[in-house]
């Protein structure tokens, strides 16, 4: 009987062979997560976000580098007039309507200019009151259900003589073209901060609203209310191309 030898040599090169295959197969069919190159070792891409409060599957977007946020805009940036709507409680707020022509993007910032003149002599309106804003649906032209927790704010009264800008942070990822951006007075100060406003167009964006006897309330107003918005999305001018990407797969809980 022949008894048949094999070099060793060439017995661990065949299983180098298969051990380089198999490892090329497994990173091949590993799942991975896409972000845009970057210098710096475990960075996550700027404006990834996800849509929150859903089951199993999270809807993740990721906006494209070079993107320019944009400011909307209807008043023409001069305080002509002071708004509020009551000195009464009836959960008194303003609102005013914007809209994207791109859906999904993400809502930034708003900001709101308080006024810090009222009524001579009247202790009521006081510009470094507390405030809060929400976003919201919109619901057949008028505010629905809230996108977002309220944001509670306050001006500084370091601003201009006629007032100042206060900017609120939001971050949120909206899909839908129409939000209103919704400031409310709180209880202890119906009529205080006042909202800056122009009269010189008339876009009807702007709404005033209370809740009376359990229903909501609104009602177009005939000047510009100062509320503005700053926004992302993908349909909006870039400024340059990525070139590279880097593939990332965390491994920890607390990957960024």
């Amino acid at each position: 009987m022949t008894k048949a030898t094999f070099p060793l040599s060439n017995l661990f090169e065949d299983q180098r062979i298969v051990t380089l295959s198999i490892l090329f197969l497994l990173i091949f069919l590993l799942p991975v997560e896409v972000f845009p190159f970057s210098t710096q070792a475990n960075s996550a891409p700027s404006f990834l976000a996800a849509i929150s409060d859903q089951d199993g599957k999270v809807p993740l977007y990721w906006f494209k580098p070079g993107i320019n946020p944009e400011e909307k805009i209807f008043d023409d940036g001069t305080k002509e007039l002071q708004f509020y709507v009551s000195d009464q409680w009836y959960e008194n707020c303003a609102a005013e309507k914007f809209f994207s022509p791109s859906t999904p993007f993400l809502l930034l910032k708003s900001k709101v200019f308080i006024s810090y003149q009222g009524k001579s002599g009247d202790t009521l309106y006081d510009a470094t009151d507390s405030f809060c804003i929400t976003i919201n649906k919109d619901d057949h032209g008028k505010p629905g259900l809230p996108l977002s927790e309220p944001v509670y704010a306050k001006a500084s009264a370091n601003g201009s003589s006629e007032g100042e800008w206060v900017e609120i942070e939001h971050n949120l990822l909206i899909t839908e073209d129409t939000f209103w951006v919704v400031f409310h007075w709180l209880k202890e100060t119906p009529t205080s901060p006042l909202i800056g406003a122009d009269d010189s167009t008339n876009n009807k964006n702007s709404f005033w609203g209370w809740k009376k006897d359990g229903y909501w309330q609104w009602y177009e107003w005939n000047y510009n209310l100062m509320i503005r918005c700053l926004l992302l999305s993908n349909g909006m001018q870039t400024s340059f191309s990525p070139e590279g990407f880097n593939l990332n797969r965390g491994d920890t809980s607390d990957f960024p």
